[in-house]
């Protein structure tokens, strides 16, 4: 209920819960469902960076996989180095078997952080593709991306 609460307030509607609900049955989705869509459409379209944020925080803490792909478009595609962290984490919330492209593509990007907070993610998946990207991310530029790597690694061990 807290979640679907949040996403009320992340997308700026002004639904009450019952509405919401009656929003689910006239369309026989789930209210999960509901939340996710409504999460990923402020995630990709909203103007306000905080907003975008938060509705990838929250798309991370309700752990769903339905919510990978927009994640992983926000990750590849936001402007804003916040929102691409925010979405790299949510990434490592959810449990996931094998590591999503973009995850792995973050460690190129510009931002240090972003490729810190994926290092983070990548650190919580258990396949060889995650392996190999940490493996990776200890050559960084960056010398807390390569502390951050080294650690995950150290963990995995």
């Amino acid at each position: 209920m807290r979640r679907m609460v949040l996403a009320v307030l992340v997308v700026g509607m002004s639904l009450t819960l019952g509405g919401v609900e009656s929003l689910c049955a006239m369309q026989s989705e789930s209210r999960s469902e509901v939340t996710i869509r409504a999460l990923a459409g402020a995630l990709q379209g909203d103007t306000d960076v905080e907003v975008r944020r938060a509705a990838a925080r929250a798309l991370g803490e309700i752990e769903d996989v339905r919510a990978v792909p927009a994640l992983g478009r926000a990750l590849e595609d936001d402007d804003d180095g916040r929102v691409r962290v925010s979405a790299a984490w949510a990434l490592g919330e959810i449990d996931l078997r094998s590591a999503p492209p973009a995850l792995i593509s973050a460690l190129s990007d510009g931002d240090s952080k972003v490729r810190q907070a994926a290092v983070r993610a990548l650190s919580e998946i258990r396949d060889p593709a995650a392996y190999e990207a940490l493996v990776d991310a200890l050559r960084d530029d960056d010398p807390v991306v390569r502390r951050t790597a080294a650690r995950a690694l150290g963990r995995r061990n």
